[in-house]
């Protein structure tokens, strides 16, 4: 039973984690900058703040390592950073022709 409560307790953290990184993050609509920029610092931000609740999440609530949750080191393989950079701008080429 005490697993469930804990389960449970974990769940409704992760989701108050979530929000606040949206909440972090939508606070860079009040700088005047370009759409562009802003959703690019948007994503940036709201990676960073859940990976960062996400983690203190795991250590203090749960008393886990990342590891144990599946959650790995970063490590960015060129295929990968090839893709996310000529899809984005294929679909941009074809909504601008």
């Amino acid at each position: 039973m005490e697993n469930s409560v804990s389960a449970s307790k974990a769940l409704i953290l992760g989701i108050l984690i979530l929000g606040l990184s949206q909440g972090i993050a939508s606070m860079i609509d009040l700088f005047p900058i370009t759409k562009i920029i802003s959703s690019i610092l948007y994503a940036l931000i709201y990676i960073v703040v859940a990976y960062w609740g996400v983690k203190l999440l795991s250590k203090k609530a749960l008393n886990l390592p990342l590891k144990a949750c599946r959650i790995d080191r970063v490590h960015i393989e060129r295929k990968w950073l090839t893709c996310g950079i000529i899809l984005p701008s294929a679909v941009l080429i074809i909504l601008v022709l």
